[in-house]
């Protein structure tokens, strides 16, 4: 049977892939088909007092991760006089240069950039003069039960130097089967 946009509106549903997913109760139904998926909706369907709960408890997230977007300026300001403090407690002869640091989104977000892309060139570097090399999978969940998986390089270079390095990670939105492992890579 082939999703179509009705029914995702209709029973709340949204496929990823192969696999269909509730978005209310963030489960997967194994076999899409009419039947299943009405079963599904009607016997986890809200209602009443249940209903406002999930509404606010949704509303709610929203309203949080909104949050957690548009932090505004009083943050940085805090962060700012955070940084003076502990600038003048722990190394009082490096004060003056704290207060030239910009903590601006943008700013921040190049500079995060700019190690990302020297690390990688490190790693790239490094990994050019790997005489053997290994790669391991990881897999592991994190605090919103999202499965994550980590890839990491072993390697011996000439000199008998050994490096194991984080070199990827995914998130797995389905479950965890070797499969989803794999489409991860």
């Amino acid at each position: 049977t082939r999703f179509k946009k009705k029914k995702k509106n209709k029973y709340c549903l949204v496929q990823d892939r192969s696999v269909i997913i509730c978005l209310l109760w963030k489960n997967t139904i194994a076999v899409p088909k009419e039947f299943n998926l009405k079963r599904h909706y009607e016997s986890k369907q809200f209602k009443g007092e249940l209903q406002k709960q999930k509404i606010d408890s949704l509303k709610q997230g929203l309203s949080l991760q909104q949050t957690l977007f548009t932090r505004g300026n009083a943050e940085v300001e805090i962060a700012t006089q955070c940084m003076m403090v502990a600038s003048q407690k722990f190394c009082p002869e490096s004060t003056n240069k704290c207060e030239n640091v910009s903590l601006n989104r943008m700013i921040i977000q190049h500079r995060i950039s700019s190690l990302s892309d020297n690390i990688s060139a490190q790693l790239k570097d490094i990994a050019s003069k790997f005489v053997y090399f290994s790669l391991a999978a990881n897999k592991s969940t994190d605090v919103t039960s999202t499965a994550q998986l980590l890839i990491f390089v072993h390697g011996i270079t000439a000199d008998f130097e050994v490096y194991e390095e984080l070199v990827g990670m995914s998130s797995l939105q389905r479950q965890t089967k070797v499969s989803d492992i794999l489409n991860g890579l």
